[in-house]
């Protein structure tokens, strides 16, 4: 299963990201921390460095579920087959 960063839907995400850098955003100009980036933690609730700015969805993201890798696995595990 992929699961795309929490950022991607976050309002305060920089626009520009080549793929290649760390994900930048207005919390974290400098680099979003992997444990966030990697969806390892939700950034729903005050991270070390983050100014106390958290995650916002932004207008037109998807309206699923913040979930952490493991969340999203269970999540997964736990379907019923079609």
């Amino acid at each position: 299963m992929i699961r795309l960063p929490q950022c991607n839907m976050c309002k305060h995400k920089h626009p520009y990201y080549d793929g290649k850098s760390k994900l930048t955003c207005v919390a974290f100009p400098d680099g979003v921390p992997d444990e966030i980036g990697l969806n390892r933690v939700k950034h729903t609730e005050p991270y070390p460095g983050d100014n106390g700015i958290v995650f916002e969805r932004r207008e037109g993201a998807d309206p699923g579920p913040i979930l952490t890798n493991e969340e999203a696995r269970a999540v997964w595990e736990k379907r019923e087959e079609i």
